[in-house]
Order: structure tokens, then C-alpha cells, then sequence
């Protein structure tokens, strides 16, 4: 009863701010929305996410070398390939697709003059990943940023994690890895045929050494970008589920490991995870304060705890608790924490007479009084009423004496009485 319904559901749809209070960012004055993966995917494709895949021709360098994407049948249309010198192609794909499993996408590289492709090769199709996963995350960070500090290191956390699982950086150097066999070592560990990326996280590499005595080595290396973004999302939920939360059976919820997919968790594969997200609309500054206030109560209630005090409803009871200082008031400071403050010198607070209130009563007063005042000269009119009746009865009253009197009088005299 304190607030509206509508004004409930308008805090409600903003975005919860875990930091408010405790020196945490101002709260985001854009609503959210919240569903499963299904639900999330069709809002991606409402605001037009995308993903480009730009494959380089001129960063293919070796003899019959060529870098491709290659997608499930049902989108063969957007396979490309780019062969040593060649130009850029191009393919783009929802990132909905990618992330609900209607599209698998797969980058495959193929060298056929040493056991190693070039470092050209490998540098291409490291950065190549990289700004998949830049585009990526540009449009989760629109997304799932809700203007907290939680939210932003989840983000974060989604981000390093992916990078150093599909980009890996020699620790010892601070570069990439220059060829697929380190990298692969590195990450992923498993050796399988070319075709069997969708069921891997991380590269798959095939490398076989070429019969008939022609010597030539051929390598092999191919990816699930499909993974790879699903996996870039589990991170992300993870975190903001909570690293530690654990599933029905004891073991962490979602997790992601390098190798076979059957040996990782992702939240892709939950249909019940509920996703939230900001929808982009806004509200009010004053609808904003209020949603901020009631973060910063709940934030204070779990830092702190709370009481229950049946009297705290009694206004009387209220304004004695805090001039006697036993409540006191908290404000925000510009550092984004709340302070106790002073009653008696708090210059937004001030004993001061209710004018409402006052108003109210006068008119009370006023109507109660000119209803006594009526009542009394209803009363005045009735008595002099009476009075006029009393004077009418006196007279008759003296009429009658007189009359009877006089009679008396006469029969006396008439009888010599």
C-alpha cells in the first residue's frame, strides 16, 4: 500500500543494482526483460545481432592453403573459402542462430606444404576468432550490462576466459602461439577427425603424413564457432550464477572444458535458465530514485540484517525514536555510500506544522460550528415561540381572573351579600 501497482512493476523491470549504498554505480534508468534462451534469441533478433565473418585471402599464404567457413546444410548458402592470395569473403549469421543451435558453424583450415601451416595461417585464424568474439560481445555487453558492477564483471569475466581458451597467449612471451599443434596441445588436447568440430570445444586438428612415398604432409584444424559462442555464454551465466552454485547431483552447474562437448555444461543446453536483459526502454528520473531506494534497503537488509518493530507504523512513536536518537537517517554521499545523519540538523528535515492537516480541522471546525449555530437559533425561534405562547396564556390566563371576579363581585352586591 505504500507504493502503486504500476510503480511496483516499474521497479520490478529495472535492473536490480547490487553496488547502490556501497559505493556502487548509479542505477540504469532503462527497464529489462527476462525469459529463456529461446525468449533471449528473440530479442537479439529483434535489434538486428549479427555476426560477419570476414575471411582474408591474403593472410593465406603456402602452397594449396585455403581457409573456410563451413555450415550445416541448412545454411550452406553462407559457406565461403578463400585460397592462398585471394580476396576477402564474407558470410553473416544471426548471432541468435549461432547460440540456439540453429546454425553450426565451423572454421576450417587446411595446409598442405609442411606438417605446420605458416604463422600467417595461424595469426589469421586467431584473429579471425577474436573479433567474432569482439562482435559478440559488443552486442552481450548491450545487452546484459545492467549498469552494476556485478553484471560488468560477469562480462568480463565471460570475455578473458573465452580469449584465453580459443586465443591462447604464451605466458613466457605475452604472444600468440604461432602454430596449430601448440595451440591445440594448449587447449584442447584432443586429436579427431576434421569433420568432428561440433562435437568439441576448442580446435580439432588432423594431421596425417601423405602415402606413396610424395612426402607431403597435410594439416588439417577446424572449430565450432557455434561452440565457441555457446560456450562464451556459459561463462557469462556462470558468473552470475555463481561460480560455486551446484546442480542436483553436487556438481558445479555450468562449467566448460576443453575437449569433447560432453565433458562441459553450457546453459545453452538449459532451457530453464532465465536470461535477463536490458530492453532499451526508459523510465523516469523520479521512478528511478525509488527504484534505487528500495536497492539500497535491500542491499543494507542483507549486509546488516533487520528488525521488526510493531510500533514503527505509530507516527508518534516515530518522530520520539528519532529525536531521541535511537533511528537516525542515512544519506548518500557523493562517494556512492550511504552515512547516518543527524535529525535535529538535518537541513531536509523540519518540524513543521501540517497545513493539510490544520486545513482539515478548520474545516471540521467551521462546519461543526455553523451547525451550532443553526441548532441555537432553531432553539432561539422555539423559546420565543414559547414566550409569545406563554404571553398569549398569561393574558387569557388574567382575562379569565378578572372576568370571574368581577362576577363575584356583581352577585354579591345584587344579594346585599
Amino acid at each position: 500500500g505504500l507504493i502503486s501497482e504500476t510503480l511496483k512493476d516499474t521497479i520490478k523491470g529495472l535492473p536490480y543494482n547490487q553496488g547502490t549504498g556501497f559505493g556502487g554505480d548509479a542505477s540504469v534508468a532503462v527497464t529489462t526483460d527476462s525469459g529463456n534462451l529461446d525468449d533471449l534469441c528473440n530479442f537479439l533478433d529483434e535489434i538486428g545481432a549479427s555476426i560477419d565473418i570476414t575471411i582474408d585471402g591474403s593472410m593465406v599464404n603456402g602452397d594449396r592453403a585455403n581457409m573456410q567457413l563451413i555450415c550445416d546444410q541448412a545454411n550452406e548458402d553462407k559457406n565461403i573459402k578463400a585460397d592462398s592470395g585471394s580476396g576477402t569473403v564474407t558470410s553473416s549469421f544471426n548471432l541468435s542462430d549461432l547460440l540456439n543451435g540453429d546454425a553450426s558453424v565451423d572454421l576450417y583450415t587446411y595446409n598442405r606444404k609442411g606438417k605446420n601451416p605458416n604463422d600467417d595461417m595461424a595469426n589469421a585464424a586467431q584473429a579471425l576468432l577474436e573479433d567474432i568474439l569482439n562482435q559478440a560481445g559488443e552486442y552481450l555487453a548491450e545487452v546484459f550490462d545492467l549498469g552494476d558492477t556485478y553484471s560488468q564483471s560477469a562480462l568480463e569475466y565471460a570475455m578473458v576466459c573465452i580469449k584465453n581458451l580459443y586465443t591462447p597467449v604464451d605466458d613466457s612471451t605475452g604472444e600468440y602461439y604461432n602454430d596449430f599443434h601448440s595451440d591445440i596441445d594448449h587447449f584442447n588436447g584432443d586429436v579427431g577427425s576434421e569433420t568432428n568440430a561440433p562435437n568439441y570445444i576448442g580446435w580439432v586438428n588432423d594431421a596425417y603424413k601423405r602415402g606413396l612415398g610424395l612426402g607431403h604432409n597435410h594439416n588439417k584444424n577446424r572449430v565450432s564457432i557455434s561452440n565457441m559462442l555457446k560456450a562464451y555464454l556459459t561463462f557469462f551465466a556462470d558468473y552470475m550464477n555463481g561460480v560455486s552454485t551446484l546442480d542436483e547431483n553436487g556438481n558445479d552447474q555450468y562449467y566448460v572444458n576443453k575437449g569433447q562437448i560432453s565433458g562441459s555444461s553450457l546453459v545453452t543446453d538449459d532451457s530453464s535458465y532465465i536470461y535477463t536483459w536490458l530492453t532499451g526502454t526508459s523510465v523516469s528520473s523520479d521512478d528511478l530514485a525509488q527504484a534505487t531506494f528500495y536497492d539500497t534497503l535491500f542491499n543494507q537488509i542483507c549486509a546488516n540484517g533487520w528488525t521488526e518493530n510493531d510500533n514503527i507504523d505509530d507516527t508518534e512513536y516515530l518522530q520520539q525514536m528519532l529525536q531521541n536518537g535511537m533511528l537516525f537517517i542515512s544519506k548518500a554521499k557523493d562517494d556512492g555510500y550511504y552515512y547516518q545523519g543527524n535529525y535535529a540538523t538535518d537541513p531536509y528535515i523540519k518540524e513543521i506544522s501540517d497545513d493539510t492537516l490544520i486545513a482539515q480541522a478548520e474545516a471540521k471546525y467551521t462546519t461543526e460550528k455553523a451547525k451550532l449555530n443553526s441548532k441555537e437559533e432553531t432553539l432561539d425561534m422555539k423559546m420565543k415561540n414559547l414566550d409569545t405562547e406563554i404571553s398569549s396564556l398569561t393574558t387569557e390566563y388574567d382575562t379569565v381572573k378578572n372576568t370571574i371576579s368581577k362576577n363575584i363581585e356583581k352577585s354579591f352586591k345584587r344579594y346585599n351579600a
